[in-house]
């Protein structure tokens, strides 16, 4: 009988590694010019979405007042994107990990194009409702309600 590292007399342990080579080649695909080009405009665009949030600061009371709202939900509103924003790669990295980027991203902007979806139309049927109750003369015709 040969002698083997194994952990049992029938199941010898092999060596092995589970990094993967990539040749060089595989990452020179892509100009310099255009990785540049690539990198600035992902850059720019994770910028904006910070910068999109924290403008509505300066203007609370005017966009509280044009809401019909007070300033401490505006804020609240504020605040609960931004959170989200920050923890929102603790979940969309790891699964793009396990299912890949191009599925999570889809999902990503699906859920995204959905969120601002709805809330377009909760804008509009919150101004048509105050539209409505505010001017009480559009419903003389109709009777009261």
């Amino acid at each position: 009988m040969e002698p083997h590292a194994s952990h049992s007399h029938d199941a010898p342990i092999h060596h092995y590694t589970s990094h993967v080579e990539i040749p060089d080649e595989f990452y020179n695909r892509i100009p310099p010019g255009r990785k540049i080009i690539i990198t600035t405009l992902l850059s720019f665009c994770s910028f904006l979405s910070p910068i999109s949030s924290t403008t509505v600061l300066a203007a609370v009371p005017e966009v509280a007042a044009e809401y019909d709202t007070t300033g401490v939900i505006i804020n609240l509103t504020n605040a609960l994107y931004l959170l989200f924003m920050g923890i929102s790669p603790c979940f969309w990295g790891p699964m793009s990990q396990v299912y890949g980027r191009r599925w999570v991203g889809t999902l990503n902007d699906k859920a995204f194009r959905r969120a601002s979806y709805s809330f377009m139309i909760a804008i509009i049927r919150m101004s048509q409702v105050r539209d409505c109750l505010a001017i009480p003369d559009r419903w003389e015709p109709f009777g009261s309600i």
